[in-house]
């Protein structure tokens, strides 16, 4: 397991933020509370995720399974809720309009400009499905990293 020190500050901050919202940390012990997010990570099924919102522990145990079938790594799994956290803040339903006019769908946040026709070149339902949102993110972060989430540039 990486420590808590070799994570820059900024990504474990928002890791933290990320693990309160879903009522998996507390503020206190930000050194458990890491722990805690890995060992959830590393059991789905079994996981030490307490939050009372069910959407979100459905969304995070398809995003951890999906991602896993994907070969991603732990690290990886981590990114990808921080991207939905910072983009849609777990929001299935989120729809963004952007100053080009282009429009970000879903939990993912997935630009209709730019992943359009990959998605229906692929069957992939981005605007209405939250399970074909995660899909094509992950399939987003596989080719191109973070960098297709403006809000993962500042970090």
């Amino acid at each position: 397991m990486q420590k808590l020190s070799e994570l820059p500050y900024k990504r474990f901050i928002v890791v933290l933020l990320v693990a309160v919202s879903l009522g998996i940390a507390t503020i206190p012990s930000p050194a458990d509370s890491y722990t805690i997010i890995r060992h959830s990570i590393s059991t789905p099924k079994i996981t030490t995720l307490k939050t009372t919102n069910t959407v979100i522990s459905k969304y995070r145990d398809f995003l951890i399974t999906e991602a896993k079938k994907n070969n991603l790594s732990e690290n990886d799994i981590l990114t990808l809720e921080e991207i939905i956290f910072r983009e849609s803040r777990w929001k299935a339903n989120a729809v963004h309009l952007n100053k080009n006019g282009s429009r970000d769908y879903g939990i993912m946040e997935i630009n209709n400009y730019w992943w359009n026709k990959y998605a229906i070149k692929h069957n992939l339902n981005y605007k209405t499905s939250w399970k074909d949102n995660i899909k094509l993110g992950i399939t987003i972060y596989k080719v191109r990293g973070s960098r297709s989430w403006t809000s993962m540039r500042k970090i």
